[in-house]
């Protein structure tokens, strides 16, 4: 292309350049003024970001006894809910009475002792045969599975022994921890 030629297409379309040249340079402003305040607002969250990961990792980075400490104070605060030894019949009252309460009958009720799992807590097998309705038995089950913090149902078993009547069999076997006694 040659000089002479490139004159004459620049003459031509001046007035379009001129307006290509003019658009290209708002762009470029607008452009420009949007990013220059998100570049400062990144980089505030960015010095916030860091700010919180210091202070989080500050909080790790605790004294090792303070530490051992709160750990102690939460696994005390466990221990507390956990019924003692002594108060065996009447976590055992407790199960027949939430089955009266839904109007549920306890059929059974056996227990063995385990090998301590923990170390100083007694451990119980408890083998609970329940009877009634549906409506009755699912809510003693659900509360037998939140009887305490180290009591957990390892089988539960819903049959219908008559299939004539609504009266359902609930067979659970469950192992339930106790703390020892507190001295007086």
């Amino acid at each position: 292309m040659s000089a002479s030629r490139l004159v004459t297409l620049v003459r031509e379309y001046r007035r379009m350049l001129l307006w290509l040249l003019l658009l290209g340079s708002v762009s470029v402003a607008v452009w420009g003024y949007l990013l220059g305040p998100q570049r400062q607002q990144r980089e505030q969250v960015q010095e916030r970001w860091s700010e919180k990961r210091r202070q989080l990792h500050e909080l790790g980075r605790g004294d090792g006894a303070d530490r051992q400490q709160r750990a102690r104070q939460r696994l005390d605060s466990l221990l507390a809910t956990i019924p003692t030894r002594n108060e065996f019949p009447r976590v055992l009252g407790h199960v027949t009475d939430v089955a009266a309460v839904h109007g549920a009958t306890v059929s059974t009720l056996t227990y063995r002792p385990l090998p301590p799992a923990i170390e100083g807590m007694a451990g119980y097998a408890l083998s609970v045969g329940i009877t009634g309705s549906y409506e009755a038995v699912k809510p003693v089950l659900a509360e037998l599975q939140n009887l305490n913090a180290l009591a957990y149902v390892e089988t539960a078993s819903l049959v219908n022994p008559d299939p004539r009547t609504e009266r359902l069999s609930l067979e659970v076997r469950m192992v339930l921890h106790l703390r020892p006694e507190v001295p007086p």
